[in-house]
C-alpha cells in the first residue's frame, strides 16, 4: 500500500507545454519515426521473419519478443520504403527486442535527425537511413 504519492513537474514546463498546445496543438521538438509499432514474437527457428536466426548466428528453437511495423503514416518514413509488417531488428545498429527500447533511443532524437533502421523483410535485412519528423506537426497537416 503506497499513499501519498505524488510526480511534480517544474511551473516552467507546465506552462511551456500548455502555450505551445493551445498556439500550435502539439509540442514542438518532439522526434517522431512517422510509424506506429507492435510488439509480437519470433521464433528461433524460420517463424514470421523468415529465418531470422539464420541471419544473425541464432540456433535456439525459443520465442523472443520482436516490434513490427504497423502502420506508416509519415511522409519521410513513406518515401524511405518501410512497410507494414517489417520486423525492426536494430535502430542505429542497437538491437531493439522490444517497444521501450526502440522508444529510448527515439527519444534522445530531435526532429531532422537522420536514424537508420535495420529491418527484416521476407527474411531479407534491409538498411534504411531516414530523417525524423517532429511529433505532432504530421497529424495536424492531415
Amino acid at each position: 500500500d503506497v499513499e501519498g504519492l505524488g510526480f511534480a513537474i517544474p511551473i516552467n514546463t507546465a506552462a511551456e507545454v500548455a502555450n505551445q498546445l493551445m498556439e500550435k496543438g502539439y509540442v514542438s521538438g518532439e522526434a517522431y519515426t512517422g510509424m506506429s509499432y507492435q510488439e509480437g514474437y519470433v521464433s528461433g527457428q524460420g517463424g514470421e521473419s523468415g529465418g531470422f536466426d539464420e541471419f544473425f548466428g541464432g540456433g535456439q528453437s525459443q520465442q523472443q519478443t520482436a516490434v513490427y511495423i504497423a502502420e506508416v503514416i509519415g511522409k519521410h518514413a513513406k518515401e524511405a520504403g518501410f512497410q507494414p509488417g517489417d520486423m525492426v531488428y536494430a535502430v542505429d545498429d542497437k538491437i531493439i527486442s522490444t517497444f521501450d527500447e526502440l522508444s529510448t533511443i527515439i527519444t534522445t532524437k530531435k526532429p531532422g535527425d537522420k536514424i537508420k533502421y535495420t529491418i527484416v523483410r521476407n527474411g531479407e535485412i534491409k538498411n534504411i537511413k531516414f530523417e525524423l519528423e517532429e511529433k505532432g506537426h504530421e497529424e495536424i497537416e492531415q
